[in-house]
């Protein structure tokens, strides 16, 4: 293969991984498997609308799926596995941030997916839920859904 050729195919290359992180970026997509856990914190830019459709997060072991809505009264993140390479996955704790439009002392969180139990949020809007979750097939995931004024979840 000439020099030029081989120049060529190589820039290609080493750009061509920092596409994902894109994607990871507006997913806020992060995992620490030494602790557990999985924090979810998508954005993307308003001129996208409310809603944040489909995107696909690719990981060390497994590919899955960010959905999220965002509207006046209700803010909602989708997490679903796609495709695993290994043995099922579980987290310990799943983390988000409300919106800052949100008053952390009077929303309600409810979660599907995952047992609603010791979900907490704090004064700064970050949210934990501290349940283990598992992942084992396509399609497993979890929901979470926070709507303002309507008081804490308490559980």
């Amino acid at each position: 293969m000439a020099e030029p050729e081989l120049h060529r195919r190589l820039r290609w290359y080493m750009s061509h991984p920092a596409s994902w992180y894109v994607l990871w970026a507006i997913g806020g997509v992060r995992i620490d498997q030494l602790r557990g856990e999985i924090d979810i914190r998508p954005s993307w830019p308003a001129d996208w609308g409310d809603t944040l459709t489909d995107l696909p997060v690719f990981l060390p072991g497994f590919q899955a799926q960010v959905n999220a809505c965002y509207e006046t009264n209700t803010w909602q993140i989708d997490f679903r596995l796609k495709r695993m390479t290994g043995d099922s996955m579980y987290f310990n704790r799943i983390k988000t941030r409300l919106p800052d439009s949100f008053d952390p002392a009077t929303t309600r969180i409810d979660v599907t997916g995952c047992p609603r139990e010791n979900i907490h949020i704090q004064p700064d809007g970050l949210v934990q839920i501290h349940q283990t979750v598992y992942l084992a097939k396509p399609d497993d995931g979890f929901t979470i859904t926070a709507q303002p004024g309507r008081g804490a979840l308490q559980e």
